[in-house]
């Protein structure tokens, strides 16, 4: 009942859950229960089981990474209890071979079973919207779960990411055929293809996680055109060419929506010049409570989700009314957030002053351009800005060095660049593989190597992990960045990245 994740595309994974009964489980273990991910998981059961929809006796067990500090052993001491309570077992892609609750579950043979097959039992009857592609998923994701609820439409999801007016990231959906459960389809691990898709949205197609794609691109646009093929209705974004080639060999298929902001072929053309959607011989004005032009494209792809949905249940979409719908969306957590409208800076050169602080999770160069070209838009050629980047691991760092290099060489120069070390977590360091040497290679002078020997003693600086693995990343970096700005007078200031640069974010939003 173990998987392994890192299949081929002709050696596509497999279900391994058919013989798993939600409905009649006393008891599921989570493996990795504190990723976002599994957060979203125990909540909709959660949910389920005070509507009554589980066993009366059910229960859920919980263990993370921490575990991997205790002896397999201890483990077995403390836990042998569970093998008489626990049905089955559900694990996070984090979650390795040798971490000591998984071999103390797959040695007694009790089920274990990836994440994403838990999200199709938790999303059962409903059908499926997934979303996935490169980049984009959680804020498409949450733009079209936002879109069907305030439609009425009573969509279930489960989101990578935090909805700030909902302060959550899952919703059950009714125990019904009929309902809808919005869901990211993970591509990182090939997860995506053990979906059922009513719906299958993809957003972008480029190379990345090439460590579970042997074949490289040429294997990750075939998993994702059997991933659409899979899918009764399908909707792509025509702006990528690998999506514009599929459109163009399934012209026939009435079933297959496209949107856009260069192609103006789609179904659906986003034009940002005049800030307007066409659809079906009808143009409306568009805009959002949140910035970024990413974000309007992405909501295109909320918008042909929520016709489908009215289509199928023989009720008019109202393009405009959706759009109106729209505006009302107010973010997910770490996707260009606004964390602290008023951050106070006290400088003896520039006097006290104010900044706006963003937050956002960018961690390809791809993502990290969109979020240049967005932040372009916001200020102008006198104002300045801070931003700060961290890497997130060697191996990415490596595969798209000379991506990287050429997205920072387009930085203005008005927008001051810190790169940090690279966040390691549970990858490895790569020899040449660094932030110091990035920089060195970038050779502007406004982009610069964040060095944490800025605020540590030659002693402590000796014994500090260069990668950025620091015991506490906060207190490491954050006296530096505030020194920087009280250096010049920016107006803005954007943290950016998918490591732990998120906890030097989260401290500046209660300054």
């Amino acid at each position: 009942m173990v998987l392994n994740i890192g299949l081929t595309v002709q050696n596509q994974l497999k279900p391994t859950q058919e013989n798993i009964n939600l409905k009649t489980a006393k008891r599921i273990h989570f493996l990795g229960a504190e990723g976002i991910g599994m957060q979203a998981l125990i909540a909709i059961l959660e949910e389920k089981q005070a509507k009554g929809e589980l066993d009366k006796n059910f229960s859920i067990g919980k263990s993370d990474l921490s575990y991997l500090k205790k002896s397999y052993t201890e483990k077995t001491k403390i836990d042998s209890r569970l093998l008489s309570e626990t049905d089955f077992v559900v694990r996070s892609t984090a979650i390795k071979e040798n971490d000591p609750d998984y071999k103390f579950f797959a040695e007694k043979n009790i089920p274990i079973i990836h994440r994403s097959e838990m999200l199709n039992l938790a999303s059962e009857p409903a059908r499926q919207i997934v979303i996935s592609g490169t980049h984009g998923k959680t804020s498409t994701s949450a733009l079209t779960a936002h879109l069907l609820l305030e439609l009425d439409l009573e969509p279930g999801f489960a989101i990578g990411g935090i909805l700030k007016q909902y302060s959550g990231n899952a919703k059950a959906a009714p125990d019904s055929p009929e309902a809808i459960f919005v869901m990211e389809g993970d591509e990182s691990d090939k997860s995506f293809m053990r979906s059922k898709p009513y719906i299958a949205v993809v957003t972008d197609v480029e190379a990345d996680h090439l460590e579970n794609y042997p074949g490289g691109l040429e294997e990750i646009k075939n998993c994702f055109y059997e991933f659409l093929d899979e899918a009764e209705y399908k909707i792509i974004c025509t702006n990528n060419q690998i999506l514009r080639d599929y459109a163009k060999a399934n012209s026939d298929n009435e079933k297959l929506l496209s949107y856009s902001n260069s192609d103006r072929d789609a179904d659906m053309f986003l034009d940002l010049n005049k800030n307007t959607v066409s659809f079906k011989d009808q143009t409306e004005d568009i805009s959002l409570a949140i910035p970024g032009t990413f974000n309007l494209l992405n909501s295109c792809a909320a918008l042909l989700s929520a016709y489908i949905i009215k289509e199928s249940q023989a009720n008019n979409f109202d393009l405009k009314k959706a759009i109106n719908k729209l505006q009302s969306f107010h973010g997910t957590k770490r996707r260009f957030e606004l964390i602290n409208g008023k951050y106070e800076v006290k400088s003896k050169e520039h006097g006290d002053y104010q900044i706006k602080i963003y937050d956002d999770y960018a961690h390809h160069p791809s993502e990290v351009q969109a979020l240049l070209d967005s932040v372009r838009t916001m200020i102008n050629k006198n104002e300045k800005a801070l931003f700060i980047y961290q890497p997130h691991h060697p191996e990415r760092t490596q595969q798209f060095w000379t991506e990287f290099k050429n997205t920072f060489k387009k930085f203005p120069e008005n927008i001051h660049v810190f790169i940090p070390d690279i966040y390691v977590a549970r990858s490895q360091h790569i020899d040449g593989v660094n932030s110091a040497k990035l920089v060195e290679e970038i050779n502007l002078e406004h982009i610069k190597y964040l060095d944490p020997a800025l605020n540590l003693t030659a002693n402590e600086a000796s014994k500090a992990d260069i990668q950025g693995n620091f015991h506490d990343t906060t207190s490491t970096l954050k006296p530096i960045i505030e020194a920087e700005l009280k250096q010049d007078k920016y107006k803005y200031l954007f943290i950016v990245g998918a490591g732990n640069i998120g906890k030097v974010a989260e401290s500046f939003t209660i300054c």
